[in-house]
């Protein structure tokens, strides 16, 4: 697979997980292994140094090269070629790495144990939001942010970590539809889409739950409704076929097709329950 890693060589961290998505001989396996060494030794380091600033430490900037890596490949790769970096992630979270120093697991800067909250994650999601984390960014070809959403979808879709609450990240691209006056673009659909196609039981069960999401700096709480999910379809509906110059490519009709079937697959398997 070629992708454009531009910056994205992280220190020794970088390499392994950009070798693992770009050489076809480097499995996870091999790529988690070598993590978990470079785990070890980051900790055998820490163990010999006595930082003045908890941050700076060698396994905090070690999680924080992971951390990077994984979030600047979660914006290149393209939604459908994801699923390397996704097993990474739940493969990697599931390791524990033995403290040199004193006997017990392993903790990073935060007191939580390696790898089994990997938090440096979470933060540099909420960076993306906010502040803009250096990434090695590239010139944005228009599919960063929907690739992004595709990995956040498919991990809230299996509950990883921070995702097994909500989808708070999803707001944007899942209310936007109900702003006054609001004219559809190319990406806004599309990253619509993502959730659909990767994620559509958690929205689903968001919306059935009126699972409240948090948004904004004041905090405010906004709950997905049951009768979104039948208006989100109907909006994906009437972007199929459209003639709109923001929506008649190609590629972003095959994305609405691929959303409606999902839809149209996870209603059918309720229904089914439900006649049972």
């Amino acid at each position: 697979m070629f992708i454009d890693a531009g910056k994205l060589r992280f220190g020794q961290e970088g390499e392994v997980i950009v070798d693992m998505i770009t050489q076809d001989d480097c499995s996870v396996a091999r790529a988690v292994e070598a993590i978990t060494a470079l785990t070890s030794a980051a900790a055998s380091a820490a163990a010999n140094s006595s930082p003045d600033d908890p941050f700076d430490d060698p396994l905090y900037y070690h999680a924080d090269n992971v951390a990077l890596t994984i979030h600047g490949l979660s914006r290149r790769l393209r939604h459908d070629q994801q699923s390397k970096l996704i097993d990474f992630c739940v493969q990697l979270q599931q390791q524990t790495v033995s403290d040199p120093a004193r006997t017990g697991i392993l903790k990073d800067s935060y007191r939580l144990s390696f790898w089994t909250h990997m938090p440096e994650i979470s933060i540099k999601i909420a960076d993306y939001y906010t502040i803009g984390t250096d990434v090695g960014d590239v010139e944005d070809d228009g599919h960063q942010l929907e690739n992004f959403t595709a990995w956040l979808a498919r991990l809230s879709e299996m509950e990883f970590l921070a995702f097994r609450k909500g989808i708070t990240w999803s707001l944007p691209a899942l209310t936007c539809i109900f702003q006054k006056k609001y004219q559809a673009t190319g990406e806004d659909v599309r990253v619509m889409c993502m959730w659909f196609i990767y994620a559509p039981m958690k929205v689903w069960s968001d919306a059935q739950m009126r699972r409240a999401q948090k948004i904004g700096l004041a905090r405010k709480k906004e709950s997905f409704d049951p009768e979104h999910w039948p208006k989100w379809k109907q909006f994906l509906q009437d972007c199929q076929g459209s003639s709109s110059e923001e929506l008649v490519d190609k590629y972003t009709q095959e994305l609405i097709g691929l959303a409606l079937k999902s839809i149209e697959k996870l209603e059918g398997q309720h229904l089914n329950i439900n006649k049972g």
